[in-house]
């Protein structure tokens, strides 16, 4: 197969070829003081370390929205569990629907109120869709929540659905 021959060369008496035509976006591109040739500048790939950044942080990034999502859809979804508890009428001889939340310092954690604060996040919206009230007994100091569950089950706290109560009969008190 013979070579195509090549393109005619253009003769000296030939009127010039007209410049080709812009687009109206990089006309006026280029009267804001853009050099031109920032226009015909390629995308080309980023280096190998600029690829290992990006690839890095934005895995670390997607892993933490998914966690969040996931987190926003297992809440959603026991909450959707428990809001048929919210429709039940109490009786008016029944006690109500209430939890203690004991919440203390984990052990070589200097911050203490972190429990309280996972439970406002985490189970208080399940609890709220209930229509279950709580209370909340935070510990201060090491030992005083122990404290306080035996300082209450002494005094002779009622426990509630059944005929039981616990009194300081076995005390001696």
């Amino acid at each position: 197969m013979a070579d195509a021959p090549p393109p005619p060369a253009p003769s000296p008496n030939a009127p010039p070829s007209a410049p080709k035509q812009k687009s109206g976006m990089r006309a006026a591109l280029e009267y804001t003081g853009i050099p031109p040739s920032l226009f015909e500048k390629r995308p080309r790939l980023p280096g190998r370390n600029w690829l290992i950044f990006i690839g890095v942080t934005s895995t670390v990034f997607g892993y933490y929205v998914y966690d969040r999502r996931e987190c926003r859809r297992i809440r959603e979804e026991y909450k959707a569990r428990v809001c048929s508890l919210a429709d039940e009428p109490l009786g008016s001889l029944e006690h109500p629907r209430k939890v203690t939340v004991y919440g203390a310092k984990w052990p070589g954690d200097e911050d203490w109120d972190r429990s309280t604060r996972y439970f406002r996040k985490y189970v208080k919206p399940i609890l709220h869709a209930a229509a279950i009230d709580y209370e909340i007994i935070a510990g201060k100091r090491h030992g005083d929540l122990a404290t306080r569950v035996q300082d209450d089950t002494h005094s002779g706290v009622d426990v509630e659905g059944s005929d039981v109560k616990l009194r300081n009969e076995t005390y001696g008190s």
